[in-house]
């Protein structure tokens, strides 16, 4: 028991680390797009259009991205049914909005 218990500890730090290191790879992944945003909306004139003119789905909202590696943090939003005065009039409205990080301050 007394050289099991180092070795959980060992194999412990070790899952911590990959898991710290999985978290950056991502924020590289995330960073390394360039601002290139690829997305797919699934049935959307078989279920998202029909959800949203019943008013069930209002937007549908992109996974956030940047700009380029040191540029700004964005997503794209997508109101199926149209928003404000095109609401309900057969518009898709889209929108980019830049999403405010800790490293703006920095």
């Amino acid at each position: 028991n007394r050289r099991i218990s180092p070795i959980y500890e060992q194999l412990a730090n070790i899952e911590c680390k990959l898991s710290e290191q999985g978290a950056q790879i991502k924020l590289f992944e995330e960073r390394a797009t360039k601002g290139v945003l690829l997305m797919k909306i699934s049935d959307f004139q078989r279920k998202i259009l029909p959800e949203a003119k019943e008013g069930k789905v209002l937007s549908i909202d992109s996974e956030p991205f940047y700009t380029s590696m040191y540029g700004y943090k964005m997503c794209v939003k997508f109101n199926p049914n149209g928003y404000g005065i095109g609401k309900g009039k057969g518009f898709l409205s889209v929108y980019i909005v830049s999403i405010v990080s800790i490293s703006v301050y920095i």
